[in-house]
Formats: C-alpha cells, structure tokens, sequence
C-alpha cells in the first residue's frame, strides 16, 4: 500500500465526512431548484425546510474544512468545543482524549463557527520542580525519588497560557482537583481565581493580546492535557450553538 493511500485512509473520517456533505448539499440545491418552480403555500414551506437545511450542512462542512486542515497532517491537535464544553486531543481526525470544560469564555465577543489557531509556545504561570536522581546517592534514595513520582502528570503545570500565532492566547486555569477537602477545594479555588483577577487588573496578562480565550477546568485535566500535549500543534475552536 503507498504511503499516499495509507494517509487517506488515516483520516478517513473527516475526510469522508466532507464529500458526504458535499453531495448532500448538491441534491438539496437541486432538489431546491425544482420546488422553487412550483406556486402555493405547501411549495413555500418545503422551499423554507430545504433552506434550512442547506443551511446546516454548509455550517457543517465549514466545521468539517476547519478539521480537515488540522487531521490531514500526522501531527496531533486539539478541538475545543464551545457548545459541548469539552477539550478533544485528536489525531488524523480520531479523538484520544476528552476533557471537560467548567467554564469559557472570550474576550472580543461571540467566537466563529470553526476556526484554527495555531501554537507558538506554551507559557507556565508556575515554576514546576522535579524530583532528580543523584548519581551516587544510594538505593533508598532512589526508591523514595520514584515513589513521588517525579514525572507524569501530577508533576505538569496547571495553569499555563498557549500563545498562538497573530497574537492569540488560549489560557488554562484550574480547579482545585475533586480528591481536596470541600475547604481546600474552596480556599485554592478562590486563591487562583483572585490571582487571575489581579493578574488582569494590573495589566500583567492579555498584553498585546488580539484575543483571549480563557478556559477553567479540573486541575487533573490541565495537567494531564499538558502533559499530552506535543511540541507543535494546531488549536481547532468550534461553536455550533
């Protein structure tokens, strides 16, 4: 098989999708074109449900050509979903990981049916420390290292900013995670949405930003999405409501 045919096939569903659409689209136009020859109020209505309908599916396939940009290539991206708050890590058009969103929003008023940003760098609020290994330092040592897991997940950031290309930012603040007590979920949550805040107020973030989208999620998914995340990749931002 070539590697041309083994790429099609790859992102397949995406892909798929599109013609699909496409052909659905052709037969309502000319579907549409020949109700719109007949007279009285039956005709006006299935005219207006053809409307309609051609209507979604092009929204649809505008989703669906933002996608494709992204699933074509091999490497993985994200998609996040305004209506179905969720984060996708996707590849080739095949989700592998889903995220939930607590809260979003947007600076510079409602976002576009489909559009893609792509990343230029990912940006830590916090320094992360990493337990190391020293040569030398003997067996117990070792073991106790290990035990605190020193990578993975819990050792990723939990609120970082991605700058994106023509000055666009996606930031991703977490909530203290669900195994805290109810007072330190309270307590760190409330710390971490007044640092935002004077983070905000003095200026020190969205500077030169064009715009912010500003997502809130539990504080194992913003790492465990971190840590997933590959060195380049493009954002896919969908809104169908």
């Amino acid at each position: 098989m070539s590697t041309r045919h083994s790429d099609a096939q790859s992102f397949s569903p995406v892909r798929t999708g599109r013609l699909m659409m496409v052909a659905a689209v052709v037969s309502l136009l000319v579907l549409f074109s020949c109700r719109s020859q007949q007279s009285g109020g039956a005709a006006a209505s299935e005219e207006q449900m053809l409307r309609d309908k051609i209507a979604t599916l092009t929204r649809q396939d505008q989703i669906l050509s933002a996608d494709y940009s992204l699933a074509k290539g091999p490497t993985p991206y994200i998609s996040l979903d305004y209506s179905n708050r969720k984060i996708e890590l996707k590849v080739h058009g095949h989700p592998l990981r889903s995220f939930g969103i607590a809260r979003i929003q947007r600076s510079g008023g409602a976002p576009a049916l489909a559009e893609v940003w792509t990343k230029v760098e990912i940006k830590p609020l916090q320094d992360t420390t990493r337990q190391k290994v020293v040569p030398g330092s003997g067996e117990a040592t070792t073991a106790s290292t290990a035990a605190k897991a020193p990578w993975g997940p819990r050792s990723m950031p939990s609120d970082y900013d991605v700058i994106c290309k023509a000055n666009l930012v996606l930031e991703i603040r977490a909530l203290p995670a669900e195994s805290r007590s109810r007072f330190a979920r309270w307590f760190v949550g409330g710390y971490r949405r007044f640092s935002d805040w004077t983070r905000e107020v003095f200026g020190r973030r969205n500077v030169g930003f064009h715009e912010v989208i500003e997502v809130w999620m539990s504080e194992d998914d913003a790492q465990l999405l971190f840590w997933s995340l590959p060195k380049q990749f493009g954002i896919l931002l969908v809104n169908v409501s």
